[in-house]
């Protein structure tokens, strides 16, 4: 434990092993049932956390968990859980799990998930606050740091489900979904309903009484299961679990509800949505968890089968098709932006998945901060510029000392106003718009042409630029650039639109003087640029030097300035 209270990412980390046995499997496959594997997700979490908070503590909410494996009876199931950051009163806490073959050694990745936990309310209704994470390696810091970016997704996210379910779909809306004619063998979603009710037995129940919400969600999946055969007629399989909210506690001796129907089907998938109340005896009903769960229905090769088309009998279960649409649809989108540990271009922005884009922005800065496989390209006075290969692509690193304290850095280089000041390529910057509350911002740049050698034209960026403050000394000032598709800002026939892959600012205070930070600047470069720079690695470094030197002036010039006016 540090001086301040705070612990190392590492303390808080849990490790089980599970041998995966008949009863955990599904007898038409014998590979691992998905509600046992998020029960023991849940368990180990729930380790992880107690471990840190030292006192009893709860799920709050899971989000979005795939799974790309299927562990096979036999085989031994590794989960290892920690804590990333903790947040006053909740965490975030981090699972991977893979499977194991004893026989060959082999391990295969199964999931990995994050669950949010938050501890548990006293006789008064307090929670008790939680000591903060003190991240030490470059990994520990970068995932303390995307913590809080997953916190906004996570809720985001949440808002957007639930104004999705206040929404009037208007008959335009239904228009959309692709299966709005039905033909005789399309299937109706009344015979897919499944109630069940459980009691919740001590065995079911945490160490504080109250239920495992592994227990909640292995029953949830079981019931989900019923309601997809029931549609598919063979065994269906489990890919992805999304919005898990525990909205209110039960405990032993409670009557758990649960229902489910498939929402709808789309071609080689369907949602499953599954609403879970709990009573006590002569109580009122209340609503404690609901998910959408999505199968597919694989054939004897293990391939998915094609699926048929659900027919709507009233409004309300065609509202429900439309609402399951958009939801496919928003999953589709988060996975294209958050799935890909690849640089992706240009994508459109927009307010839905602002927060997914500024998320994967500040990821890629980091991840490609955090390479190990430099290599030194020119060493200059005040300047020392990197090399590296990532993804086929080229990535140039600036480092360099200055002589002002971090946060005055980072507040001269967010303010895009003070670009062409600095940038010698820079001919224009436009703020298009400030997003979420400042903490992002829609650009329009127009730079120079970088080969002037030919006679090419200017070159235009549409961009978000993710700026993040650092408010305590493990955290980095960040600002993180990529290239965005705006409807609004179309490619002009002038300029030739051009992309940037990644590229930002990482500033951090020296710990010999808090007058000096260090500046690193990142630039992961598309290919026709790297063309270029294969064609003139020197002239390109020269650019960068004379970027560099003239922004470690203008900061000095700028805080000797506003020193001499105090």
């Amino acid at each position: 434990m540090a001086e301040d209270g705070s612990v190392l990412p590492r303390k808080t980390e849990v490790r089980t092993s599970k041998l995966i046995q008949l009863s955990d499997c599904n007898l038409h496959s014998n590979t691992l049932l998905g509600g046992q594997l998020l029960k023991w997700m849940d368990i180990v979490a729930c380790l992880a956390a107690e471990k840190h908070a030292e006192v009893p503590c709860v799920t709050a909410s899971v989000d979005d968990l795939h799974i790309k494996h299927n562990a096979r009876c036999g085989l031994v199931l590794n989960l290892n859980a920690w804590v990333n950051r903790a947040f006053n009163t909740s965490m975030e806490i981090e699972v991977h799990t893979d499977s194991e073959d004893l026989n060959t050694g082999e391990l295969i990745k199964i999931c990995k998930a994050f669950f949010t936990f938050v501890t548990q309310p006293d006789s008064n209704g307090l929670r008790a606050k939680i000591k903060a994470i003190n991240p030490e390696t470059e990994e520990e810091r970068a995932q303390y740091l995307l913590a809080n970016e997953r916190k906004k997704m996570r809720l985001d996210y949440k808002n957007t489900l639930q104004e999705m379910k206040r929404t009037s779909f208007s008959e335009e809306c239904f228009i959309e979904m692709r299966r709005n004619k039905y033909d005789k063998d399309s299937l109706s979603p009344m015979p897919t309903i499944c109630e069940s009710v459980e009691i919740v037995l001590p065995q079911h129940a945490n160490h504080h009484g109250t239920t495992f919400g592994g227990q909640l969600m292995a029953w949830m999946e079981a019931n989900a299961t019923i309601s997809a055969r029931r549609l598919c007629r063979v065994q269906p399989l489990l890919v992805s679990v999304d919005e898990v909210f525990f909205r209110a506690p039960s405990k032993v001796g409670d009557r758990v509800v649960i229902r489910s129907m498939v929402n709808n089907t789309f071609s080689k998938s369907l949602e499953v949505g599954v609403r879970v109340d709990a009573y006590a005896v002569g109580c009122e009903l209340r609503h404690i968890e609901s998910a959408y769960f999505t199968f597919i229905a694989p054939d004897d090769m293990g391939n998915p089968i094609t699926l048929l088309s659900m027919r709507p009998e009233n409004e309300q279960q065609k509202a429900r098709m439309a609402r399951a649409l958009r939801r496919v649809k928003l999953r589709q989108e988060r996975r294209t932006i958050l799935g890909s540990e690849e640089a992706v271009v240009s994508i459109p922005w927009s307010l839905s998945n602002s927060h997914l884009l500024s998320y994967q922005n500040i990821k890629s800065l980091l991840r490609i901060y955090r390479s190990t496989e430099w290599k030194v390209a020119a060493t200059f006075e005040n300047l020392v510029l990197y090399t590296s290969m990532k993804e086929n692509s080229l990535v140039v690193k600036g480092e360099m000392n200055v002589a002002v304290p971090a946060e005055f850095a980072y507040n001269y280089l967010e303010d895009e106003k003070n670009r062409t000041d600095w940038d010698t390529m820079m001919i224009e910057v436009v703020v298009v718009e400030e997003i979420d509350e400042g903490n992002d911002v829609l650009l329009y740049y127009i730079m120079k042409n970088r080969d002037p050698k030919q006679l090419m034209k200017s070159d235009d960026f549409v961009m978000i630029q993710s700026r993040r403050p650092s408010r305590e000394p493990r955290v980095p000032f960040t600002i993180a650039y990529r290239s965005v598709i705006l409807e609004s800002l179309p490619p002009k026939p002038e300029y030739n639109r051009a992309e940037n892959l990644c590229s930002g600012f990482l500033i951090e205070p020296l710990e010999s003087d808090e007058n000096l930070c260090k500046i690193v600047y990142i630039n992961q470069l598309t290919k026709n640029i790297y063309e270029y720079v294969k064609r003139d690695l020197q002239g390109v470094t020269n650019v960068h030097e004379k970027r560099g030197e003239r922004l470690r002036s203008i900061l000095q010039e700028r805080f000797s300035q506003q020193n001499t006016h105090l």
